[in-house]
């Protein structure tokens, strides 16, 4: 942001805070002073974001690093970050944290300060994260996929299952066309909105049913979908939602 403003010629507004930096003087090679900052990165599964789960720190030179927690279990309590030298060890292959143990500190504390900033006025419970909206002339229809769904079983697995959080931007009719793995067998469809809930037969084989003409009420709800089949319950692969 702070460079696409640079670039358009508009000042920044004085009530926002950016984290960022302009690269406008070094697309243009101007000499002007560019002190060392530390960049952060962080990774984490499921809807809160957890302080010291797979979480980077570098400097221009150096880089604090906790690898563990990248998959579906966080790491366990007390692991111990590493410090690697990326100009002397681009391929990270040495540990300095021992060696270093003031520097590995200090990017340690500043990770958790930017930790602490960046997670202090979001919200990550349902009643307060972002919705999808559904039924606006803009986007019409809405895919809801795996990737946006939450829950304490979501995820990418056969077994996931979980719910979307939407904003029903028009009161209509609606279809959900309901995507799911193919089963041997026949089975169900389940389908909750709000307090709506619908269900329809999946034939043995079937890879998608549609429920037509579904009423939705303007505003904030909840859309869950479970499939039951081959004596398992699962979620959906993905739901198109189309209004009419």
């Amino acid at each position: 942001m702070p460079k696409l403003l640079d670039l358009a010629g508009v000042a920044a507004p004085l009530s926002v805070q950016f984290d960022g930096r302009s690269l406008f003087p070094l697309l243009l090679e101007e000499a002007r002073p560019w002190p060392d900052r530390t960049l952060f990165f962080q990774w984490h599964r499921g809807d809160v974001p957890e302080r010291g789960r797979a979480f980077a720190a570098r400097s221009q030179r150096y880089k604090l690093v906790q690898a563990l927690g990248n998959g579906e279990k966080p790491p366990p309590p007390g692991t111990r970050s590493q410090l690697f030298d990326m100009t002397a060890d681009p391929f990270e292959m040495r540990d300095i944290a021992g060696e270093q143990p003031q520097l590995a500190a200090r990017l340690q504390e500043e990770y958790d300060t930017w930790f602490t900033e960046v997670t202090r006025s979001r919200a990550y419970s349902d009643a307060g994260i972002a919705r999808i909206h559904v039924g606006a002339p803009q986007e019409n229809p809405v895919r809801l996929t795996r990737q946006d769904w939450r829950g304490p079983a979501a995820g990418w697995t056969p077994a996931s299952v979980g719910h979307w959080q939407i904003d029903v931007r028009r009161d209509g009719r609606y279809s959900l066309a309901v995507r799911v793995v193919p089963s041997a067998k026949a089975g169900r469809v389940e389908v909750t909105v709000g307090a709506t809930h619908v269900e329809q037969p999946l034939p043995a084989g079937a890879a998608t049913v549609t429920f037509e003409r579904i009423r939705l009420a303007r505003g904030p709800t909840t859309l869950g979908v479970r499939v039951s089949a081959d004596g398992e319950s699962r979620g959906a692969l993905d739901v198109v939602i189309t209004r009419h």
